[in-house]
């Protein structure tokens, strides 16, 4: 399959974690695209991405000693849905997977797709 930059997509994952804590400095230099950090959720928010844990999960997740302010900061809950959004220059959505599982991500044949079709009508706009 083609890297995103053969296809003309910059690739830029965004992350509620902190900045220090959401990749190691090894991992950071294997990428080759950028991580950035959405600190308290605010793009997640503004796009509607974005979920407050509930009070019950919080302290569920304190009993198994998950510390979820040391990854997300303190004094909030928000936390961002697992989504793969495809932005056109001009900030329009082309494209949305939204989903449930963090594990689960859109199928990357798919996001290309999208990618070659608005390259295809710039180059013909041009």
């Amino acid at each position: 399959m083609p890297q995103p930059k053969a296809s003309g997509a910059q690739l830029v994952a965004v992350t509620p974690e902190l900045p220090d804590l959401s990749l190691s400095t090894d991992e950071r230099k294997a990428l080759e695209f950028e991580v950035l950090s959405d600190a308290a959720a605010s793009y997640a928010k503004e796009v509607g991405l974005a979920f407050s844990l509930p009070v019950e999960l919080r302290q569920i997740c304190a009993e198994l000693g998950g510390d979820l302010g040391k990854f997300i900061g303190m004094g909030h809950f928000d936390l961002s849905t697992p989504a793969t959004l495809v932005v056109e220059t001009d900030g329009e959505i082309a494209f949305a997977y939204v989903g449930s599982d963090y594990a689960t991500r859109a199928n990357p044949d798919d996001v290309l797709i999208v990618v070659r079709d608005i390259n295809q009508v710039a180059a013909t706009a041009r």
